[in-house]
């Protein structure tokens, strides 16, 4: 082992993450609203486009962790893609929201290019980004602290970007939607470009991997058999489900139900304090009752607000301002625990097959997240053009009511389900602190026959 994570290199981390969930919160919360109200594109159109780039992640993700778990470089596996692919990301950031002038067709085309590369791009930072905590120490305590601090601080960004979004858009480009799209985007790329900079440089990567040669078969047959992950990733399905829907449908819901988009600024900023409270207090419980006992107790929490938040309705403003940011206390929460549960995993790995694969673990988190957006996305989209929505119209009382339900009693389902799988769930407390103690065997086997060749 190296040298152990620092407080500067745990700064390196939260700082990446700022300008990562930037990026991340301008496309998943404005680019489905951009490409149906400005870009022109029919909802059923926005949500096929969707689902077809998320069954390309299907492939994509687990390449994605792959090679970065095969990546060698002088400053490290992770921290190379941060630097190399940022300035990809920004660029591909701003084209996705420019309104080619050109044909239909051309235009149908354009935005498909763009997207898809939008959702590679990200990908080659997300999955390295998200894997650096497994490989900053080996310590599971301190490990939990970076997903804590980082989580913490990644739902600050969220909520800031879903914040001032609104405001940029109402206040650039002097009144050209188009216009202000995209000084929005130019704004978040370079935003991102920096912070994921200087993250690389101030990031290390001190645990040493357990295997060199790492085949695509061979990682892929270690993940299916890896019942712990399979488990968390259905729970964590459904988890992001909840979380996406939303985030997806927010500005449609604050703009129609609602009444005005500028209530989406606010309802940003309930989502914004609930998910600070949960990261917050979540490495807290974790600590003192295990992940599995914290994502159990955060799915019957997020059961009662939900069915709470369908009777409030939307026409009580004060009410669903308080319920969405009891709803996002959970939310906040869960994304922690998810995060934390899925480095636990690698240390299964670790000691049940003797890999720890940390990059394509990670990247089954990472798609996880996209097939909830297509999912959620893709459906949303489906099922309000069905029930009727006309963009820029006056929405018919059917049509609000499904986003009404789209916003509390879907997330309730989810949860419902996810409780059921994480029940299952074998990892708790004692079983971690066995593979922990295992693993400090195991290496320091490694290391008294290192001193002894």
């Amino acid at each position: 082992m190296k040298n152990e994570v620092t407080k500067l290199q745990i700064t390196g981390h939260v700082v990446g993450g700022l300008g990562h969930n930037l990026i991340y919160a301008l496309f998943s919360g404005f680019l489905s609203i951009f490409y149906t109200d400005v870009f022109g594109l029919s909802p059923a159109f926005t949500a096929t486009l969707f689902l077809v780039a998320r069954i390309w992640d299907a492939v994509n993700d687990p390449l994605m962790g792959i090679l970065s778990d095969k990546t060698k470089s002088r400053i490290g596996r992770y921290r190379s893609w941060l630097i190399f692919m940022s300035p990809i990301l920004g660029f591909i950031l701003v084209l996705c929201f420019i309104v080619p002038d050109t044909t239909t067709i051309l235009s149908y085309v354009y935005a498909y290019v763009t997207y898809i590369l939008l959702g590679m791009a990200f990908t080659t930072l997300d999955v390295p980004y998200w894997t650096l905590p497994a490989v900053m120490t080996a310590n599971p305590d301190k490990r939990n602290k970076i997903f804590g601090i980082s989580g913490f601080f990644a739902c600050i960004a969220s909520g800031i970007g879903a914040v001032i979004i609104p405001i940029l858009l109402k206040n650039l480009g002097g009144g050209d939607i188009k216009k202000a799209y995209m000084l929005t985007a130019i704004i978040f790329a370079v935003l991102g470009i920096i912070t994921y900079i200087i993250s690389a440089l101030l990031v290390r990567e001190n645990v040493e991997r357990v295997t060199e040669k790492i085949s695509f078969k061979t990682g892929m047959k270690s993940l299916f058999k890896n019942k712990p992950l399979l488990i968390l990733m259905a729970a964590n399905l459904l988890g992001n489900m909840a979380f996406q829907v939303k985030i997806g449908i927010t500005t449609y819901y604050a703009t129609y139900a609602l009444g005005s988009l500028d209530y989406a600024t606010y309802l940003s900023a309930m989502l914004l304090v609930g998910m600070l409270i949960g990261a917050a207090l979540t490495p807290m419980f974790i600590n003192k009752y295990g992940a599995k006992k914290v994502i159990i107790g955060l799915e019957i929490a997020g059961i009662i607000f939900s069915v709470i938040y369908y009777f409030v309705g939307y026409k009580t403003l004060w009410a669903v301002m308080l319920m969405s940011g009891l709803s996002a206390i959970v939310l906040g929460a869960f994304t922690i625990a998810a995060n934390t549960m899925t480095a636990d995993t690698i240390d299964y790995a670790e000691v049940k097959f003797n890999q720890r694969n940390e990059g394509i673990i990670t990247s089954t988190r990472t798609f996880i997240t996209k097939l909830a957006t297509a999912i959620v996305g893709s459906s949303a989209l489906y099922i309000l053009g069905l029930f009727g929505y006309v963009a820029g119209e006056v929405q018919t009382v059917f049509v609000l009511d499904t986003m009404q339900f789209m916003m509390s009693m879907f997330p309730a389902i989810c949860y419902v389900i996810a409780l059921i799988i994480t029940i299952f769930y074998p990892l708790d407390k004692k079983a971690l602190s066995l593979i922990e103690e295992e693993i400090k065997i195991r290496r320091q086997a490694k290391e008294g026959t290192k001193e002894n060749e």
